[in-house]
């Protein structure tokens, strides 16, 4: 049997164990030895009485990220209704919700759907695919609970980051906002 140092537990549930073996021609190399492996049990057996025990490996920041920008994306829920929020829609939403803005300053009146200057009522497309009528007044109020779902999430990853360590279990619901 090979020479070995420095085991230790690589995975959670304790199945796999890195370590160094001493290779008879290529000196200390890495080794992971996997229980019910076969060809690495003989070896697996041999190290499990020295192997330290597993840590998982920190949380990155830009693990935290992702997970902000999949929740961010993953829809509102707007009066009732539920749309989609990937960053395109986003952006599209943004810049009809600031439109609208503009035409309430300009005395745009609750009820009228053409306020965007077309001659089709101003709808946007539901996540089942149904289309909803916005006046100008709702069209900003969906942009303003946009930018809020959005800023909320981008706090919430704030803190999480902030915390020493960033807790394993940090895409569980409770971090972040509803």
């Amino acid at each position: 049997m090979m020479e070995f140092r420095n085991p230790v537990f690589s995975s959670a549930d304790n199945s796999s164990i890195d370590a160094e073996v001493n290779h008879p021609s290529l000196g200390w190399i890495p080794f992971t030895a996997v229980n019910g492996d076969e060809s690495t049990q003989e070896m697996f057996d041999a190290m499990l009485p020295d192997a330290a025990p597993y840590v998982a490996p920190a949380i990155r920041p830009s693990q935290v990220d992702e997970e902000r920008d999949r929740r961010i994306a993953d829809g509102i829920v707007f009066e009732g209704v539920e749309y989609q929020t990937r960053p395109g829609d986003v952006s599209r939403i943004k810049s009809w919700a600031a439109a609208a803005r503009s035409t309430l300053e300009a005395g745009a009146t609750a009820g009228d759907y053409r306020w965007h200057g077309q001659d089709y009522d101003f709808a946007w497309i539901a996540a089942d695919n149904t289309a909803h009528k916005m006046d100008a007044a709702t069209a900003a109020a969906f942009g303003d609970a946009v930018l809020a779902h959005e800023q909320a999430h981008i706090l919430a990853a704030r803190q999480i980051k902030d915390m020493n360590p960033i807790p394993a279990d940090y895409e569980h619901d409770n971090y972040w906002p509803d």
